[in-house]
């Protein structure tokens, strides 16, 4: 059957951005309306607190910088397992095929969903978006609008409500 899932990688793939807050939750809950039944990958991006430890380097011993390290990516890296899988289970929940997945950023948070979005043939790409102002955002960065200008799949932004309310 062509386009059911199994066809060929990425044929009914979504990759959803989910960062655990109300507007990664009604992006989920929108995919799920547009997408029912779709295979959808919940992407979760954790960073390393490796770029901001080399600062300690110069007052603290090198081996105590490491252990800190390795112990706060390990936090990191937990809790973006968890909140991963907590957004597969809402997208699970409402009707999709979910499976979580996490990334270490080795940029921005955009560039670590346009790199999965690629490396699993996704269809699509749904993020929510915060609904900054044009200046804001401009100022303060967004993922959704990086994903939107550089993705080579198509993307979903899901805005909240005109009232500002992501539900």
């Amino acid at each position: 059957m062509e386009g059911a899932r199994g066809s060929q990688p990425g044929a009914r793939t979504i990759l959803i951005g989910y960062d655990g807050s109300a507007h990664a939750e009604r992006a989920i809950d929108e995919a799920a309306r547009m997408f029912p039944g779709a295979e959808a990958v919940v992407m979760t991006v954790w960073r390393s607190v490796g770029d901001v430890a080399d600062a300690g380097r110069a007052a603290l011993p090198e081996d105590v910088v490491k252990k800190a390290t390795a112990e706060m990516d390990a936090a990191a890296e937990g809790e973006a397992k968890a909140t991963a899988q907590e957004g597969a289970d809402r997208a699970t929940a409402a009707g999709l095929d979910a499976r979580p997945q996490i990334a270490c950023a080795e940029g921005s948070v955009a560039e670590a969903i346009l790199r999965a979005a690629a490396e699993d043939d996704a269809m699509t790409v749904v993020v929510g978006s915060r609904g900054r102002s044009g200046v804001r955002s401009a100022l303060l960065g967004s993922v959704s609008n990086t994903v939107v200008h550089h993705s080579e799949k198509p993307v979903v932004v899901v805005h909240a409500k005109p009232n500002g309310n992501p539900h």
